[in-house]
């Protein structure tokens, strides 16, 4: 099997499933995220973070890789920060629900748990698996893709999200299926357009991606927000003893190019209130035996 670099091979060392083979068949082996993986590790042995070798080997699955990646990234923010920081295993609490994260700090220690809330992928999709199959063939061709105004308002709820994976899947089984040799000029798979060209310049792959201005739907943001915190916060209850002692921080990584921090305000505080009294007082007006005086 393909060498990853150094760093990553270091970290899956002690994985049992497998799942190196799992990532590189979602990542080829050129792809820019294993340089940038890379060098997130060696930002956290440079932090002298603990424990990243046992939290890579409770990674079973993709799914679990990504959820990974973002207690790693959260990670760096505290030993960039000069913490103490250690990734726990799954096994850390025994048989309770363990947090994600430990740092340790004056004047108290903190478990960290981390939610992870995903980018939109139906484009991540469409664009990886384009790529993908446009290195098979042997004319170089590139392809531009135009998204309808449905698939261009991202979704933020889970099963909204699996729906979108699905619809990004079965759109490139159909592109694929549409594809001949030579190829026509335009395929259309679940409404999104596919333009296709020889390329000039002998690379393949995507080339300009159109998809509709939108108005992003915050209030599904907020939501999210609070149903990722208040499903984290509910872990806590299986602690005991010293555990409670403990702060206890939700943080969350997310993808979502849209949010802005006005969302991510209200859905923590709250809707911005300012406070008035009403009826509003009379003004202040002083009398003529004021002024004479």
């Amino acid at each position: 099997m393909s060498s990853l670099p150094s760093n990553i091979e270091w970290a899956l060392s002690k994985n049992p499933h497998n799942i190196k083979r799992v990532l590189l068949l979602k990542y080829a082996l050129g792809h820019g995220c294993w340089n940038y993986l890379d060098d997130l590790i060696s930002d956290l042995l440079k932090g002298k973070c603990k424990g990243i070798q046992e939290k890579i080997a409770d990674v079973d699955s993709f799914n679990k890789f990504e959820s990974a990646w973002s207690e790693l990234e959260i990670a760096r923010i505290f030993c960039a920060k000069g913490k103490q920081v250690e990734l726990l295993p799954d096994s850390y609490l025994g048989v309770a629900k363990s947090p994600d994260i430990l740092v340790m700090d004056s004047p108290a220690d903190s478990y960290i748990e981390v939610a992870r809330f995903n980018e939109d992928d139906l484009l991540t999709i469409i664009l990886d698996e384009l790529r993908q199959f446009l290195r098979s063939q042997a004319t170089p061709y590139l392809v531009d893709v135009d998204i309808p105004d449905v698939l261009s308002v991202p979704v933020t709820g889970y099963h909204s999200m699996q729906e979108r994976k699905d619809t990004a899947n079965r759109i490139m089984t159909e592109f694929q299926t549409k594809f001949s040799s030579p190829p026509p000029a335009q395929i259309v798979a679940g409404n999104v357009t596919f333009s296709i060209s020889n390329s000039s310049t002998g690379t393949c792959g995507p080339g300009l991606v159109n998809s509709a201005a939108i108005e992003v739907p915050s209030h599904l943001y907020i939501s999210r927000i609070r149903y990722l915190v208040t499903s984290k916060a509910i872990k806590r209850d299986s602690w005991t003893g010293d555990d409670l002692k403990k702060r206890y921080v939700i943080a969350i990584d997310t993808e979502q190019s849209y949010l802005d921090e006005e969302d991510v305000a209200q859905a923590v505080l709250g809707a911005r209130v300012t406070d008035r009294i009403w009826p509003l007082p009379p003004p202040f007006l002083p009398t003529k035996s004021m002024i004479q005086t």
